[in-house]
């Protein structure tokens, strides 16, 4: 049983397992999925259609936010444990987290950002805000915003 599988897995060894994942499924044709970008007053919602049958990892994300999972059925590793959701759901993401996900059916999943401004927004550069690739990187994320509320600056 999946389930089973990935929870056995010890905390501390799952941020390089999924590092590991990630790197190999990036060695095989990536799958084609539908992405829609939606702005209101402060907010960014990005949906994105995963066919069935899918393994999905995600980059790591500098805020908490809120994810939908508008249609489907979906099993999600959050670094924490394994949920297995059907729509409708919501979940709530910490800042932090590096998930990664298998699809059982078509899934649609919407992830919700606050944003300053939606005028003229560059998507990489949006992304590039609200994200990073790696938790290594996260952590120098980290890092450097600690530096800068401390006053001390620094380089990234």
């Amino acid at each position: 049983m999946i389930e089973k599988d990935i929870q056995a897995v010890p905390v501390e060894d799952l941020r390089e397992k999924v590092a590991a994942l990630e790197e190999q499924m990036l060695q095989l044709p990536q799958t084609a999925m539908l992405m829609r970008h939606h702005f209101a007053d402060g907010l960014y919602a990005k949906e994105l259609h995963i066919p069935a049958e899918t393994v999905i990892v995600g980059k790591v994300h500098k805020a908490e936010h809120l994810n939908f999972l508008m249609e489907g059925e979906i099993i999600v590793f959050n670094g924490a444990g394994m949920l297995r959701l059907k729509a409708p759901s919501i979940l709530k993401s910490e800042a932090g987290v590096k998930r990664m996900g298998i699809t059982v059916t078509n899934t649609v999943w919407v992830t919700v950002h606050t944003v300053e401004d939606k005028e003229g927004c560059d998507l990489v550069e949006l992304e590039n805000k609200l994200t990073v690739c790696t938790m290594d990187d996260y952590d120098g994320y980290l890092a450097q915003a600690t530096r800068e509320l401390l006053g001390q600056g620094g380089e990234s």
